[in-house]
């Protein structure tokens, strides 16, 4: 029963690292444009001009695919999940409900300061030069992002702190 268990935890480890990479890869690619007018990496891509767009609409895909790839695999945790009975009390004990009220926190606190970043930026309380010259979707996506982010990989981070316990 213990490598079941082992199996399982392994597997919800790599299906939540799959959407993470997916999403972090799609946040950079989201954020190349804005950027891009701060530090100029290339001159082309901007906002304004269409690269920027096509940017936006490949991240966006990138995104819809990891989940894609994600829902998949989550399909395949819970149809092992199913199997017995007393899996899903052995597998989301309350060390693993304890991680995932601390992720919880950690994101309502990241949601927070990006909320507060956002209507930071603009208020324009600091000097031109420091703005991302955000385009008008810029902000929520930047706080949707954030919030997921954050959450699945504090859940990564202290979930990790649990079976590094259980080894000793």
């Amino acid at each position: 029963m213990k490598t079941k268990i082992e199996m399982l935890n392994r597997m919800r480890k790599n299906t939540l690292l799959v959407i993470l990479v997916g999403a972090v890869i799609s946040f950079a690619l989201f954020m190349f444009p804005s950027f891009n007018t701060l530090f100029h990496f290339t001159h082309g891509i901007t906002w304004a001009s269409g690269g920027a767009m096509i940017i936006f609409y490949i991240s966006k895909s990138l995104l819809l695919f990891s989940f894609l790839v994600f829902i998949s695999r989550y399909w395949l945790y819970r149809n092992e999940l199913k199997k017995d009975l007393s899996l899903p009390v052995a597998v989301n004990d309350e060390r693993i409900k304890l991680c995932w009220l601390r992720a919880f926190r950690f994101s309502f606190f990241i949601v927070v300061f990006l909320a507060i970043f956002w209507k930071w930026e603009e208020s324009g309380f600091y000097p031109e030069l420091w703005r991302t010259k955000m385009p008008l979707p810029y902000p929520p996506w930047l706080i949707i992002y954030g919030a997921f982010i954050s959450l699945v990989a504090s859940f990564l981070w202290y979930s990790r702190d649990v079976k590094r316990r259980e080894s000793i």
